[in-house]
């Protein structure tokens, strides 16, 4: 059982996918309700979940015909610590506000994708290929799990500042799992 864990062929994609889970549940829960006009607040419960699947869609289609999974990856989570970074200088204007937050959830959907991607092209025979989707709905579990509270806890202790702080730490743990991940010759 733990040799499932020391294989980085199928561990780094989930690693990658965690992070993922752990924000954007948080962001889909917590960021309507820091929009203070009450119509775009409700457009946005309905607009960002769609808004992430399309990511996700988009990563499908970079990661099968113009880049590595691994690299949509590192650039779905550098777009997503971009967007934070602009979403903490936006000061009071709620659309431009919903527009950033709209394009960092376009980025969030886009790591499943590329971590879906990421194991079929690093898995050396189907039952790595089984265990790198096993470890995925694991490490997904936990991420929903856990990310919430700790979403909660730093929007309720620091505002938009923690949010952003909270997600450029996520970030910077993404970007670390997508560049190990770059760094195995992939099988395909």
């Amino acid at each position: 059982m733990i040799k499932i864990y020391r294989n980085p062929r199928a561990l780094l994609p989930s690693c990658v996918f965690v992070f993922y889970t752990f924000t954007l549940v948080s962001i889909l829960t917590y960021v309507p309700g820091l929009i203070s006009d009450s119509s775009l607040q409700k457009l946005m419960l309905v607009v960002l979940p769609l808004i992430s699947t399309s990511g996700t869609f988009l990563a499908g289609a970079l990661a099968q015909y113009f880049m590595r999974p691994q690299r949509v990856a590192l650039m779905a989570y550098s777009g997503v610590a971009i967007g934070a970074i602009i979403l903490s200088l936006t000061g009071d204007s709620v659309v431009l506000f919903c527009v950033v937050v709209s394009i960092m959830v376009l980025f969030l959907g886009m790591i499943p994708g590329s971590a879906l991607a990421m194991i079929p092209n690093l898995a050396r025979n189907p039952s790595e290929q089984a265990q790198g989707y096993g470890l995925l709905a694991q490490f997904g579990n936990l991420g929903a799990t856990a990310g919430p509270p700790m979403f909660a806890t730093a929007i309720a202790m620091y505002g938009l500042s923690g949010l952003v702080v909270l997600v450029l730490c996520i970030c910077c743990f993404g970007v670390l799992f997508s560049l190990l991940a770059g760094r195995i010759k992939a099988v395909v």
